[in-house]
């Protein structure tokens, strides 16, 4: 084995890595806006059963709720995108 094949294994094995960090943190924020998603339905329904509750508070909820289903929608697109469009692993 040459310098010059150790040097591009190793420059690939690091853009894999990369890749797949990106990946796993993309998959990671998914997750987190599911989750703040339901947590905001579960406001939502506490509030609506609520005789103090605001329309601001409510409706302020509501466009959160929906930006952060485009952002997800979104990341959905990312994670999509990178798995079909990825340069080919080095291992496959």
């Amino acid at each position: 084995m040459s310098m010059v094949t150790k040097s591009r294994e190793r420059s690939e094995f690091k853009e894999a890595l990369r890749y797949l960090g990106h990946v796993l943190i993309a998959r990671a924020l998914f997750t987190f806006l599911i989750l703040a998603v339901v947590g905001i339905e579960i406001l939502l329904s506490i509030i609506k059963e609520s005789q103090y509750a605001s329309d601001f508070l409510f409706q302020t909820l509501i466009i959160g709720k929906y930006a952060i289903l485009v952002i997800d929608l979104g990341l959905l697109i990312y994670l999509l995108a990178s798995r079909t469009y990825a340069r080919p692993l080095p291992w496959k």
